[in-house]
């Protein structure tokens, strides 16, 4: 070999060494970055001259892993949607020991129904009896407003993952674009498929996704269910309208709320093998859909039960046909054909309130009275608290239909609540634990410091090896001048 062919060999190496030293630096500099790939330098032998040369920067991934991680992502997300609900419907209810539970609302009213009906003549007896009922009333409707409160928020946040989809899709295409641009011009693109992976890794939150490699850098974006979200230049775009205001009566069955379209079609999120199913957005429409509108309808079936209780001549013989009794719909009578958000409108008798122009008279001679009765007549007090404590089937709401007292009721709303929590929340910390160690068995095979420092040292001794080749060479050539 020629002293020219050995100093462009050393040469070559000098700078592939350089090079590496950069790939490895930039590891070790990047090691806690999110989304960030270990690169390593692909070398090959010069054809000519001999020599070494850098073919390209390989990302290090393990594909299969990053698909599992990005399906667990998916599914913790939904899990988390779901729980979440359940965990707000809970909270709302309350349990028995707290203050401001739904069941201690019905135990401090059926006390205070008690109490005056012992001491019929005492206007504070009948008063606490107005601020339990009131109490107990506004109880149901805060239970009904949180399921309307997390029916609106899982609306308002469908739209706006539609949103950040549509442009999370066009970014993944750009950046496709530059891929194949800079590797026509062969230029490095290992941080832009670092970007991309961030970007995908974000999409697979909302949808379980699959990646198909087209080649030259190039990846396409399936659904689980086989929608394509991104291939070449074809762009899924979705489209969804939220409501400023959603109400109980409103669901997407009837019309009055959007479904998902996807390039115009509609989409049904909920379907048994739904193109979109399966990560957070699909978990969105459930809650929008399905669980929030059972939840709804089992407080409106205990709403439903309070007012029927005393809704009747056989409580109350005062009661004219079509009177309403202690518990109203907004005031008026209850019509079993409008049931539905019954629970947001459920209120107390105006007519026994005086702060409402009634008089609390009313509950010991009965709300349709026309004159006052013996002030310490209990009857009509014991008719009231019988009712409340009464055994009666309910007929709505999903409750099977074995005879129940006000208190027993609420309690299986309770429990019915608690059981659904306890398994969501059972199946988010399962989906939470395998999603937990599949990003830990991801970070084990990302930048390993020690390895990237040993491999420095080994970098060091081939740059000192080159370099003292071309200090030998250059040494040989000024002896050979000299001659």
């Amino acid at each position: 070999m020629s002293l020219s062919s050995s100093l462009s060999t050393a040469i070559s190496g000098l700078n592939v060494t350089a090079r590496r030293a950069e790939i490895v630096s930039s590891n070790i500099a990047n090691a806690s970055t999110p989304g960030y790939a270990v690169r390593s330098l692909e070398v090959t032998s010069q054809q000519n001259g001999g020599g070494v040369r850098a073919v390209s920067v390989t990302r290090n991934t393990d594909p299969i892993l990053l698909a599992q991680r990005r399906s667990s992502d998916a599914e913790y997300q939904a899990a988390s949607a779901r729980a979440d609900f359940h965990r707000g419907l809970a909270g709302a209810i309350g349990q028995p020991q707290d203050l401001n539970s739904l069941g201690a609302s019905v135990v401090r009213f059926e006390t205070a129904l008690v109490d005056a009906a012992s001491r019929p003549e005492s206007p504070a007896a009948l008063t606490e009896i107005v601020n339990e009922g009131q109490r107990l009333a506004t109880k149901i409707n805060t239970v009904s407003a949180q399921i309307g409160e997390a029916r609106q928020n899982a609306d308002t946040q469908i739209g706006l993952t539609v949103t950040r989809l549509n442009a999370a899709f066009e970014q993944v295409a750009d950046i496709n674009k530059e891929i194949i641009q800079m590797t026509g011009q062969g230029r490095e693109t290992a941080s832009l498929q670092d970007q991309r992976q961030q970007v995908i890794d974000q999409i697979a939150q909302e949808i379980p996704l699959t990646e198909v490699d087209r080649g030259r850098g190039q990846l396409a974006l399936y659904t689980a269910g086989g929608l394509a979200l991104l291939d070449g230049s074809n762009v899924a775009e979705f489209g969804f309208s939220p409501r400023a205001m959603i109400t109980p009566d409103l669901s997407a069955g009837a019309g009055t709320l959007s479904q998902l379209t996807v390039n115009g079609r509609d989409v049904d999120a909920l379907a048994d093998r739904s193109l979109v199913g399966g990560g957070r957005l699909a978990a969105l429409f459930e809650v929008r859909d399905e669980i929030a509108p059972a939840a709804q309808g089992q407080i409106d079936a205990v709403a439903r039960d309070f007012i029927e209780r005393f809704q009747s001549a056989s409580v109350d013989p005062t009661l004219a046909t079509g009177d309403a009794g202690l518990f109203t719909d907004s005031g008026g009578n209850f019509d079993p054909l409008l049931e539905l958000g019954l629970a947001a409108r459920i209120a107390f008798t105006p007519l026994a309130d005086p702060a409402q122009g009634g008089d609390i008279s009313l509950l010991r001679d009965g709300l349709g009275a026309a004159v006052q009765g013996p002030m310490g007549d209990a009857t009509q007090l014991q008719r009231l608290a019988n009712a409340l404590t009464e055994g009666r089937a309910t007929v709505s709401g999903g409750f099977t239909g074995a005879s129940r007292s006000a208190a027993v009721l609420t309690s299986d709303l309770l429990s019915m609540t608690s059981v659904e929590l306890a398994d969501q929340e059972t199946r988010e910390s399962f989906a939470a634990s395998l999603n937990q160690t599949l990003r830990t068995e991801e970070l084990r095979n990302g930048v390993d410091t020690d390895t990237e420092m040993q491999q420095l040292l080994v970098i060091e001794q081939a740059y000192a090896a080159n370099a003292r080749i071309i200090e030998t060479i250059s040494e040989m050539l000024d002896t050979l001048t000299r001659l």
